[in-house]
């Protein structure tokens, strides 16, 4: 007797909780249910290739603060562009990229920066060109651009300098 008390009991405590058997979907529509209560995922953005870059977003002006200089070696214009990217002592970590396409020609280079001790900059982008065989390269190009952090323009890449 006290063990059916017990088992009507649990069933109304289940019923009063509102607990019922769940419909479980078909095999087809399983998927749609877990997508549609996960978060949305962006898709993995697509892989930058060399046909996406248009070298004319970019102001050789702009990047004279480099240091670089046509017809430096592949090893002093990225020691110049590590070298501008680099914080200073005690000063904030900065992120830094680089992207590397090479070529039977040459090669060309992107490197990205965030977080730049630069009130003004969000974020700078600087491009090489490098020219002749792998061991024996020099720079033929480069330039630069950047997002800012306050002025008409802090979503898109510019060559003006940041107010």
């Amino acid at each position: 007797m006290i063990r059916l008390l017990t088992i009507i009991s649990a069933a109304a405590l289940v019923t009063a909780c509102g607990a019922k058997k769940a419909d479980l979907p078909s095999t087809s529509d399983a998927a749609d249910i877990i997508h549609a209560d996960a978060p949305s995922t962006p898709m993995p953005p697509k892989s930058l290739t060399l046909e996406d870059i248009d070298f004319n977003d970019y102001s050789k002006g702009l990047a004279k603060f480099t240091g670089l200089k046509e017809g430096q070696s592949r090893g002093e214009a990225v020691d110049n562009v590590r070298l501008y990217f680099a914080p200073e002592q005690g000063s904030q970590i900065i992120s830094t990229s680089q992207s590397t396409f090479e070529r039977d020609d040459g090669a060309v280079l992107i490197f990205g920066a965030r977080g730049l001790p630069d009130d003004t900059v969000k974020a700078e982008e600087i491009f090489l060109i490098l020219s002749g065989e792998k061991g024996s390269q020099t720079l033929a190009a480069f330039g630069s651009r950047i997002k800012c952090h306050r002025g008409k323009n802090t979503t898109e890449w510019q060559t003006d300098l940041c107010p």
